[in-house]
């Protein structure tokens, strides 16, 4: 979903992958862009990942729908933060109460299926920020397992 001047549309296109659309965003900023991704989703999973962010792991899609295809989950995994020009690896670890008192889950790379973020309530365009812990919250309190690829 594009947010600014329309390269990221440039790209898509550039790209000719008959799987991929680019599309404007509806409103302005980040919490609306993914929630016009999330209404143009046609897939059975969602997986966050912003214009800024790489999958590291070329095996990454496919680990996570291996998870998703044999139960309904939230998949999340390991990073490596650029900070300047350092890199700091990124590995919060299994999911627990923590997740209560603070937001260690990156959002771009996490995944669980379409229709368990919509029952949960989607995304909350009120939450700004927060949208993705307001999301992983719900789904904590909901019992939803967290599946952690390293």
């Amino acid at each position: 979903v594009e947010d600014g001047e329309g390269e990221g549309l440039e790209v898509v296109a550039a790209l000719g992958d008959p799987r991929l659309r680019g599309l404007w965003n509806r409103g302005r900023g980040q919490v609306e862009a993914r929630q016009t991704g999330l209404a143009e989703a046609r897939g059975k999973a969602v997986l966050f990942l912003d214009d800024d962010d790489l999958l590291l792991d070329p095996a990454y899609l496919h680990r996570v729908w291996r998870v998703l295809s044999r139960e309904e989950a939230v998949v999340y995994g390991e990073g490596v933060l650029l900070l300047g020009m350092e890199e700091a690896p990124f590995a919060p670890g299994e999911v627990g109460a923590w997740l209560l008192r603070e937001n260690r889950l990156l959002a771009s790379g996490t995944a669980l299926p379409k229709r368990t973020l919509l029952a949960l309530g989607g995304l909350d365009g009120g939450m700004g920020d927060y949208l993705d812990w307001d999301l992983w919250l719900r789904a904590y309190r909901a019992g939803l397992p967290f599946r952690y690829l390293r």
